[in-house]
């Protein structure tokens, strides 16, 4: 694992807790607030959950899975079948925790760098990435391996250049020593076109993308 790397992962390993609070309905203001600021947080789970429905997924890959929400969140919507993996040893053993034991059979979590990881025989309906392009140096190879392990569709979010939401956050985490990076449209497009024309940027929040890929019919890579 790279400087780079390393830096992102002691980061969300110290912060799994103070992270995993912006997703809790307890205390109405703080719950408005994060909803109201931090809007691309849940709509982008929101999107990415409807078009996991859509396919009628069976199996998702969830990458930087966290402390667990998205990967319940799309078990309780009825897909099978969740692998969570995340290099924060803090965020697996959270996730781990706070799972409900009802879906102990659908949902599981291992540690590991998805560059790094080697991946399962059998594919996964859906690949999803919310939240982690935000930290990534190398996206082509990232999006090459999320491509390589699915059967239907790939998602991920990143967050929009430019606007004063940028800078702030740029600013922020890099006081933390947390490198973060910014994409525009025409990016993602170049980088997503590699692999299937068949696919869609959806803007969430006030400054964040949802790229949803169609594997159904993939362009194979140049």
């Amino acid at each position: 694992m790279d400087e780079r790397s390393q830096k992102v992962q002691s980061y969300f390993h110290r912060s799994a807790k103070e992270f995993d609070k912006l997703y809790h309905r307890t205390g109405f203001i703080s719950y408005s607030v994060n909803r109201l600021f931090r809007k691309a947080l849940y709509q982008r789970a929101e999107s990415a959950l409807q078009e996991i429905l859509q396919c009628k997924a069976g199996s998702v890959l969830d990458i930087g899975s966290g402390s667990g929400v998205n990967a319940v969140l799309f078990a309780q919507n009825g897909v099978q079948y969740v692998l969570g993996i995340d290099n924060a040893k803090g965020m697996v053993e959270l996730a781990k925790n706070k799972c409900p034991s009802k879906l102990a059979k659908q949902v599981s979590y291992i540690e590991a760098d998805f560059f790094a990881w080697e991946p399962l025989e059998v594919k996964f309906d859906c690949v999803v990435a919310l939240g982690v392009f935000d930290y990534i140096d190398r996206p082509d190879i990232f999006l090459n391996k999320m491509v390589f392990c699915a059967k239907k569709k790939v998602l991920f979010s990143v967050p929009g250049k430019g606007g004063f939401r940028a800078l702030q956050r740029s600013l922020r985490y890099r006081f933390k020593d947390c490198p973060v990076f910014f994409y525009s449209k025409s990016q993602l497009e170049g980088l997503i076109m590699k692999y299937t024309k068949s696919f869609k940027i959806v803007d969430v929040g006030s400054s964040s993308f949802l790229c949803v890929l169609d594997l159904k019919y993939p362009e194979p890579p140049k």
